[in-house]
């Protein structure tokens, strides 16, 4: 089982986040190769040395990092060549237009890209059977979505025994979320 994690641009460039994360995993019930964090541009808007310094730490420890969201922002090019992501999520905004054939070009352009970096592929907000049908046409492997799983709340990780509680160290702001991503 991998745990994927979205953590908010703030919570990212936090004082000793890294060493909190490694804290909590140590710990939970889970190793560090099963702990995936997502981050989004927004974040690598906002500070790209301190972001690629966290990023360095958390391969160092095994964690790997996504890139949320690919394919909503207006950069998200030049961070593929920038930033080393183990995985490349493709926003559920280019999932919405694959009834039109411009749109599934364009799906499959971002999947292209995507695969250049060496990053494995994930396509967000898959619902629909036809969905699941044109993504694994184009070559991914990976979804996430309504059609298997919702989002799981931090509590719901915590009530089903999936990780320890953080406690009072705890950011109340963060809403974290952790999802599943399933092999089509």
């Amino acid at each position: 089982m991998k745990l994927s994690i979205n953590i908010s641009p703030d919570t990212v460039l936090s004082k000793n986040f890294v060493s909190k994360i490694k804290a909590h995993i140590e710990e939970s019930t889970l190793s560090f190769s099963q702990i995936e964090i997502e981050i989004t541009e927004e974040l690598l808007v906002q500070n790209e040395v301190d972001v690629a310094r966290v990023i360095d730490q958390l391969h160092d420890l095994g964690i790997a990092v996504a890139l949320d969201d690919f394919g909503t922002g207006y950069s998200s090019l030049a961070y593929l060549s920038r930033f080393d992501f183990d995985k490349v999520k493709i926003d559920r905004t280019l999932v919405l237009n694959l009834d039109t054939q411009r749109g599934r070009d364009l799906f499959s352009l971002a999947v292209q890209l995507g695969k250049i970096s060496n990053a494995e592929i994930v396509v967000e907000g898959v619902e629909e059977l036809k969905e699941v049908e044109f993504v694994s046409s184009v070559g991914v492997r990976y979804i996430q979505g309504y059609y298997y799983y919702r989002p799981i709340s931090q509590q719901g990780i915590f009530a089903q025994n999936l990780l320890k509680d953080f406690g009072s160290e705890q950011d109340a702001s963060d809403n974290s979320q952790a999802t599943v991503t399933e092999s089509v």
